[in-house]
């Protein structure tokens, strides 16, 4: 539908406004695809950590694979998993409980003073039970 037929439907109030705001928010109004941002208000404080974390040391995130079946997603690493390439967070952290474990794992051991490769050893060691990692290649 063209956009003036799609706008002129909308002004003569056949569609509810309700539905252009959510055609406007999904960027079909427009010609776009899905949102490109995701906002952490909400979340729980543990996943707002989590996100914070692996923004802060995107160094270590890109060394370390996610062993939640994300590589179909196009993940290749735990840092795909909470930010987006392109900028921004990517939502697929918000809700698996695997790329949250990890994160807290890989914090706990920075903390600690284990450098990546020891990190990603032991989440190797860990998460590989779980499932297929991201195709990651190794840190230094």
């Amino acid at each position: 539908m063209p956009h003036r037929i799609l706008v002129a439907t909308v002004v003569g109030g056949v569609v509810p406004a309700s539905v252009v705001a959510s055609i406007a928010a999904a960027g079909i109004l427009w010609g776009g695809s899905t949102p490109t941002s995701f906002a952490l208000d909400g979340l729980p404080e543990a996943t707002v950590q989590n996100y914070h974390f692996i923004e802060s040391r995107p160094e270590l995130a890109q060394h370390i694979p996610c062993y939640c079946g994300c590589s179909g997603l196009g993940h290749g690493s735990l840092l795909d998993c909470f930010v987006r390439p392109e900028g921004g967070y990517e939502p697929h952290a918000s809700g698996c409980g695997i790329c949250g474990m990890e994160a807290d794992d890989a914090e706990r051991m920075l903390v600690d003073g284990q450098d990546v490769h020891a990190i990603r050893t032991a989440i190797d060691a860990k998460y590989s039970a779980y499932g297929k990692p991201t195709d990651t290649p190794g840190g230094t």
